[in-house]
Formats: C-alpha cells, sequence, structure tokens
C-alpha cells in the first residue's frame, strides 16, 4: 500500500483541498537546493523572497488594506481564495481575501465586492479576459470596477510560482497599494 508523493508546488486534482502557502513554496524551493546541492542558493531565493514581504506590509503600513479577489475563466469561473497560494500571497501583504467556492459566479463576484479584482490570464486571452468583468453591464457598479482596479495577474505568479514568488508579490503590491515605493 504505497502512498503516492505529489510536490508541495503541483495543482493537481487529489490536492483541492490542500492549503497552498507561500511557506510551502519557499520549503520546495529548499528542498530542490538540497537535490541539487545548491543550499545557499536556494537559501537567497527564500531569504529575499520573505524580505519582499515585510518591505511590502512596512512599505504599505499607511494603506488601507483592500479587499481583494482572483478569479479566473475556465470552463465557468474559478476563485483562488485564501487557500491557493495566490491567495496567500495577498494575504501575505495584507490584503483581505475572504475563503470562497472554487467554482462562482458573477452573483458570488456582487456580494463580495471587492476593492482590487484579478484575473488570471494566459497570453491568449491577456486583453479579453478582463472584459468579461469590466464590460459585463452586471459588474458596472463593483467597486474595483468604478475605480478602475481590475488587474490581470499573469499565471506565472498563481501556480507553483518557486523563485518567481518575489516578483509576483512585487506585481500584486503594485496593483494593491498604487504609488508603494519598495
Amino acid at each position: 500500500n504505497m502512498k503516492t508523493i505529489v510536490p508541495l508546488n503541483t495543482n493537481t486534482p487529489a490536492k483541492h483541498i490542500v492549503k497552498e502557502t507561500v511557506d510551502k513554496e519557499m520549503q520546495f524551493i529548499k528542498d530542490l537546493g538540497r537535490a541539487f546541492r545548491v543550499e545557499d542558493s536556494a537559501e537567497k531565493i527564500v531569504s529575499d523572497t520573505y524580505k519582499i514581504i515585510d518591505k511590502i506590509n512596512s512599505a504599505a503600513v499607511d494603506y488601507k488594506k483592500p479587499k481583494v479577489m482572483i478569479v479566473e475563466f475556465l470552463s465557468s469561473m474559478i476563485c483562488y481564495d485564501k487557500t491557493k497560494l495566490v491567495g496567500d500571497m495577498v494575504s501575505r501583504i495584507g490584503g483581505q481575501v475572504e475563503e470562497t467556492p472554487a467554482v462562482i459566479g458573477f452573483e458570488n463576484v456582487i456580494k463580495e465586492n471587492p476593492d482590487v479584482l484579478f484575473v488570471v490570464c494566459s497570453h491568449v486571452d491577456y486583453g479579453d479576459c478582463l472584459k468579461k468583468i469590466t464590460e459585463n453591464p452586471a459588474m458596472r457598479n463593483l467597486k474595483c470596477v468604478k475605480k478602475g482596479h481590475v488587474y490581470n495577474v499573469p499565471l506565472r505568479f498563481t501556480y507553483g510560482t518557486g523563485c518567481r514568488t518575489a516578483d509576483g508579490l512585487k506585481y500584486l503590491a503594485d496593483k494593491m497599494y498604487p504609488g508603494l515605493k519598495i
């Protein structure tokens, strides 16, 4: 009765109830560092990532902490809450991310009425993915639509971010806290 081991930073249906975190992502980098005998390089990536979190939180201390939603349009609308990696990244830098069902509808977004809405976009639909929100008449009264705070977020900053985690955190912070200097 062998147990299948799934790497920490993978996204598989079998892991849909597993909380994904920045800490697990950093552990994955440390594990790779050990496996490839580059522990010092791995430790620098991990250290730099945690320093970025601290810098963002220090720089954003006087900013209102925004209510944030992260969605993706697949066969239906998917919501990445604080149990998913990108949601944890947003939470770690002060964003308020509610727990939601994995599959949601526009009515969930209207009910949440986030200050900032990130839409995960692949290269194929980079421009069009935002229009599903910004050009939908039912969405026009959302705070994030009225204020122009609907942003795409590249796929590379949402799944298995690895050594791109710090870049993802900076990208998210830039949109969550306009004018932030880190």
